[in-house]
């Protein structure tokens, strides 16, 4: 039985969390992970995975800060992928892997579908992104 305390390296762990190397990486230099580097290799403790599963369903149940404000009853506009993509630089694919890197603000709407955020069109680093 592995103990929480384990440390992996950053190929393990995206194998167990199922995303690519990359991404774990990203994460660790986001804050999104603790991690450390041995060498050249980043290692993450094995209890990170339960971690990482709290963070993501808390950011998917958590109302964002303007619905709080505003009541229950205001929703975000939420936009499609494709709708998204078509508003900015961002290729389909690039506004998908922008939104599991928590680059863009994202939730899942009542019909199952992932949405971006409108809110993610003021965000700093896509300003030279949005088309005119």
């Amino acid at each position: 039985m592995p103990e929480d305390n384990e440390l992996l390296t950053a190929k393990e762990f995206a194998s167990l969390a199922g995303v690519k190397p990359g991404t774990v990486t990203n994460w660790i230099r986001s804050g999104k992970l603790k991690g450390t580097k041995k060498g050249r290799r980043w290692m993450i403790p094995r209890s990170q995975i339960e971690t990482l599963g709290k963070k993501e369903s808390k950011a998917q149940t958590a109302p964002d800060a303007a619905s709080k404000q505003a009541g229950a009853e205001v929703e975000s506009k939420l936009y499609t992928i494709a709708e998204f993509a078509a508003m900015t630089y961002l290729t389909e694919l690039g506004v998908e892997r922008w939104l599991k890197a928590g680059r863009l603000k994202g939730r899942v709407d009542s019909s199952g579908t992932l949405k971006v955020e409108a809110s993610s069109l003021k965000l700093p680093h896509l300003k030279h992104l949005l088309r005119s």
